[in-house]
Order: structure tokens, then C-alpha cells, then sequence
């Protein structure tokens, strides 16, 4: 049967505004973000798909396991992992078949990301809801290890079944959704009323004007190496630390309505800038030299919200995931600014 495809947000140029406090020198970390085209978002309708170990395989003919098998396979790296793969398929295929009338897949490779997460499935997701009533979403059993997900589904009231993963799912009905342009890029239109309404399931009646610095001093990787030196002068510009994980998603989102700046080191905290109140601003602490990682910087645009950055100094080549050093007085000359 032929798919049903709708895209209901066309090709559109993106304009982002440059850094409150961008140095000339700098200018080439931000340049080719200013104008970005943002492809199409689609929604598509299948007949009869097939879920597995994660994988969704869409087919309309008899080969339909098969394929689903070379994509299993191919999907994997080394031969240990391909050995567990095509074991535990072996083993899913001696149980029956689960059978799914209707359901929605808004997941990827990368969901598990807090950041991936809340600014893609959940975009996803809204589009859905702006079209028809929303059937499940249907999500892989290994999702139930990171509790926002699960927390945020049940905050905006979104149904959703978690499958198997010792049995094939085949889904009758399926509606997918992709975004036409890479990660770090946004639908403005869907990002700002995925933000509304995280805002209006959780209200805070005072906008106390809270500063946040969000530390990362628990992370495995990519920390700031003397951030307990930065504690004298956050605290004399009035910022408050606090570690994200701590903390449950209602609590997280009613800290930064809270707010009025928040600030911290490249990371999935600042994903959160997502449920600030207007006129706020977000201080990304970034690795010298890496022109790449601009998503917050994209997405504080996308919210319209202030964006400042400080560069730091990365203790290794691993600019992504390595350690870094913050200078103590650039800290505190750029907190001056902000009054």
C-alpha cells in the first residue's frame, strides 16, 4: 500500500541573531549558523511495519523479516554485538508476533539524549497533536532506563506503550515523523509550543528572577576542572549552583520559570533554557576553537532568548568530551555586564 505522507511544515529560512557579546575575533564559531534552511517536517502513514531490538523496518512484501534482519545486522558494530543481535532475533522469532492496531514512532538512534529528547521526539510529537488525536507512542523497552522521558510524556498527558523486546511488535497502522535537517537545528514554530505547554502543565505564579548556574560537577566526562574556584563569584553576582540530575523534570522546569539567566558549561542542562520565561538569557561556557557544537546557541535563538557566550580552555584534543579550565576574571567581567 502507498505511504501517506503530509508535510506539514514546509522549507523555511532560518535567521539567527548573533551573540550579545560576540568579539569579531570570535565571529567564525557562529557564522554559518546565521542563515540556515530548515527542511521539511513529514508526517507519513504506513501499513504494516515491523519493531524490533529498536529498529523499525517499513515494507509492504513477503521479504518484510528478512530485511528487517539485514538491518539488524547491518546496524551492528563488531562481531559480538552482531552475534547478540542475531540471537536474540532468532530467539523473538520462536514467540508469537505482538499485534498493534495503531500506534506513532517519533524515536531515533539519539532519543535517549535528554537534549534529542525533549527538543526532537517531543517537536515530533507535537506536530503530531496538530494534526489528529494522538494514538501511543510506541517506544522501545530500553527507554524506561531514562525516567524524563517517562516523566515528561506523563506531564503533558501523551499516551505511549513501551514494546517488547523479546518479541517482534507488528504495528497494522503507523504514523512516523522526520525532520528535514540535522540536529541542533530547529522548527522555531513547534519548538516554542513544545515550550508553552511544558509552561502551562507546570505554573509558577512569581518570576522570582533566580540566577542558575548549572553545574556539571557530577558528569563522567566534560567538566569544568576548577569550577569549585567559581563559586565566590557566582555567589557575588547572585547565582544559585545547582546538578540537574538531582532533581525531577516538574522541579527542573518550575526552577528555571523561576529565572532569569541561566548558565554553565556545553551540556544537556542547558536544554532547560527550553521552559524560561521570555527576556531571559543563557550563558553557554564553550571550548575554544569548536565552531561545531552551536546547538544552544541555535535553539536560544529559536526561544528568542538573550545568548552569551565565554570560551574556555580545553585540558585535551577531545574538544567534545574533554575537560576544560575557565578563566576566574573573564568569568567575573562577564557577569559584570549582565548588572
Amino acid at each position: 500500500m502507498e505511504q501517506l505522507k503530509t508535510a506539514s511544515y514546509k522549507s523555511q529560512i532560518c535567521r539567527r541573531k548573533s551573540p550579545l557579546n560576540l568579539s569579531p575575533q570570535d565571529n567564525y564559531l557562529f557564522q554559518q549558523e546565521y542563515l540556515r534552511n530548515i527542511g521539511d517536517c513529514l508526517i507519513e502513514s504506513h501499513e504494516k511495519c515491523i519493531i524490533f531490538d529498536s529498529n523499525l523496518s517499513v515494507y509492504t512484501d513477503e521479504k518484510i523479516y528478512q530485511k528487517q534482519l539485514t538491518s539488524l545486522i547491518s546496524g551492528n558494530i563488531g562481531r559480538r554485538l552482531a552475534a547478540k543481535g542475531l540471537v536474540r532475533y532468532f530467539m523473538a522469532s520462536l514467540r508469537s508476533v505482538t499485534l498493534i492496531d495503531t500506534g506513532c514512532w517519533v524515536t531515533d538512534e539519539w532519543a535517549q539524549g535528554y537534549f534529542h529528547w525533549m527538543t526532537e521526539s517531543l517537536s515530533k510529537i507535537e506536530l503530531l497533536r496538530s494534526v489528529s488525536e494522538l494514538n501511543s507512542i510506541l517506544l522501545p523497552s530500553s527507554l524506561r532506563h531514562y525516567h524524563f522521558i517517562e516523566e515528561s510524556l506523563n506531564l503533558l498527558a501523551i499516551p505511549y506503550l513501551y514494546l517488547s523486546e523479546t518479541r517482534f511488535t507488528e504495528c497494522k497502522h503507523l504514523t512516523t515523523v522526520s525532520l528535514d535537517f540535522p540536529a541542533g537545528n530547529f522548527n522555531c514554530h513547534l519548538l516554542k509550543r513544545v515550550a508553552r505547554r511544558f509552561r502551562e502543565r507546570v505554573k509558577v505564579d512569581v518570576n522570582r528572577g533566580r540566577r542558575i548556574w548549572i553545574s556539571r560537577s557530577e558528569a563522567r566526562y566534560r567538566t569544568i576542572i576548577n569550577e569549585p574556584a567559581l563559586k565566590p563569584i557566582l555567589d557575588r553576582h547572585g547565582f544559585e549552583i545547582f546538578q540537574m540530575e538531582r532533581y525531577s523534570l516538574a522541579d527542573q522546569i518550575e526552577l528555571m520559570q523561576q529565572s532569569s539567566v541561566i548558565a554553565g558549561l556545553h551540556g544537556a542542562g542547558l536544554t532547560n533554557m527550553l521552559f524560561l520565561p521570555t527576556n531571559s538569557s543563557v550563558i553557554e561556557i564553550r571550548r575554544r576553537d569548536d565552531n561545531h557544537s552551536n546547538c544552544y546557541f541555535s535553539m536560544a535563538s529559536a526561544l528568542d532568548l538573550d545568548y552569551y557566550y565565554l570560551l574556555t580552555d580545553p585540558m585535551s584534543d577531545n574538544l567534545h568530551n574533554g575537560n576544560c579550565y575557565l578563566d576566574l576574571h573573564q568569568l567575573d567581567r562577564l557577569l559584570t555586564t549582565l548588572g
